[in-house]
């Protein structure tokens, strides 16, 4: 069994930390994003809610349904990633949660939004939190809130991604321009 990976992957150097505070999306999207992150090597994956999240909650049998995509994804894909319980906790909550520097994307330019690859090179220990909202994003009163609290407002240089596309292109952003 330890030989079976052996060859799944030639990149053998360690991936930078990085968490993923993902806000609850609709229907079996939160399938479909765990196990792209956890494939993509992230560290943990944190479910939240917020303002336009039209799910709040996971019952027990959804978190375990994810747990169990996630423990899969790890298996097949080789990732060094550890098998997290699920964890859900409210967007006001992701900083001091946080043992990284938070970024938080969002669809349009604010005050003090920077480019990723800026807000990166901001960021000493290459370590780093983003949060993703789910579909509608994140209100402008989270945004201010998240401001307040030290999260930097991050624009992609892309189109507006769907909710559960931003996060596995944010990371994978995230491990090449610090690769």
């Amino acid at each position: 069994e330890a030989t079976l990976l052996d060859h799944v992957s030639s990149y053998r150097e360690k991936l930078p930390p990085i968490r993923v505070y993902q806000a609850i999306c609709k229907g079996k999207k939160n399938e479909q994003i765990i196990r792209m992150l956890t494939e993509a090597g992230v560290e943990e994956t944190i479910f939240i809610t917020s303002t336009f999240c039209q799910e709040k909650t996971f019952n027990d049998h959804d978190k375990q349904r994810l747990y169990d995509i996630q423990r899969e994804a790890v298996q097949q894909s080789g990732s060094k990633t550890k098998v997290n319980p699920i964890r859900t906790i409210d967007i006001s909550e992701v900083v001091k949660d946080s043992p990284y520097k938070v970024l938080f994307l969002h669809q349009s330019s604010r005050g003090d939004t920077i480019s990723l690859s800026k807000a990166l090179s901001l960021i000493e220990e290459k370590q780093v939190s983003i949060i993703i909202g789910s579909e509608g994003g994140i209100s402008d009163e989270e945004c201010e809130a998240l401001e307040g609290l030290g999260a930097t407002p991050v624009l992609l240089s892309t189109n507006i991604l769907r909710a559960e596309t931003a996060g596995i292109f944010a990371v994978g952003a995230i491990e090449t321009i610090w690769s």
